[in-house]
């Protein structure tokens, strides 16, 4: 015969794991999210892309740089070298820039900013290249270039990353104007803010009936501890709330 004791340790640990299941819902599923918005800046000329021929601190040898007539955009270096690679291909004609699709051309070029110190940026290009001829297609794919059809004619594209550090346009540092094309670029601020997410909130009302046909009969116990966790969870996304006195 199972001794009463057992049984109450039984009936409290299926109590304790299903109220665990509401408190689990609302994790997977929080009603808080965070919603990112860019913020206008200001505005810049893409005039050239430019290569660090020396260490220049801040700036070191082999870092490509986005040549704007008021900011240069120095492209961390690991990224630099995959972007040198295309840009300093052989290929007879200029590369296209056009959005991901490679069917419009950039209106401008989105730049956006760390909104924690407003320098640290990050922002992709993608390149088109129109050609038939049977070598230019070769080099195009050793690039990773991938076949596009646009409209009846064979081009190829590719979207890269660009990730780096915005400084006011510095003096006397030479680069290379080969690639010299003027282009607008777009300077935005990414703010992160929380958002309730009703969708999440519905979803977990949903299915309440079922996560809380065991929490009603443990309610009296787990209760204030639930509350502690909520006022705990909210207060982490305001840090200015006064702290709630026990």
């Amino acid at each position: 015969m199972q001794h009463p004791l057992a049984k109450i340790t039984a009936l409290a640990a299926a109590l304790a794991l299903s109220g665990c299941m509401t408190a689990q819902q609302w994790t997977k599923n929080p009603p808080l999210t965070t919603v990112n918005e860019d913020q206008p800046l200001g505005g810049d000329n893409l005039v050239a892309f430019g290569q660090v021929s020396e260490d220049h601190p801040p700036l070191q040898a082999g870092q490509l740089i986005l040549v704007g007539e008021i900011y240069w955009f120095a492209i961390d270096k690991a990224e630099s070298a995959e972007l040198t690679r295309v840009f300093t291909s052989d290929l007879p004609q200029q590369f296209l820039f056009t959005d991901k699709s490679g069917e419009k051309n950039y209106q401008a070029l989105p730049v956006i900013l760390d909104e924690k110190d407003r320098q640290h940026f990050s922002s992709e290009v993608c390149l088109r290249y129109d050609t038939t001829d049977p070598a230019e297609v070769a080099k195009l794919q050793a690039l990773d270039f991938q076949s596009r059809k646009i409209g009846h004619f064979p081009a190829y594209g590719r979207c890269l990353a660009m990730n780096g550090t915005m400084f006011i346009k510095p003096p006397n540092l030479p680069y290379d104007q080969r690639f010299q094309k003027s282009l607008p670029i777009e300077i935005k601020v990414r703010h992160q803010k929380r958002e309730t997410d009703m969708v999440n909130i519905v979803s977990n009302i949903a299915l309440l009936p079922a996560t809380l046909s065991a929490d009603t009969v443990g309610s009296v116990v787990m209760t204030p501890a639930w509350i502690k966790a909520g006022v705990d969870y909210f207060m982490k996304d305001d840090q200015e709330t006064p702290a709630t006195k026990p």
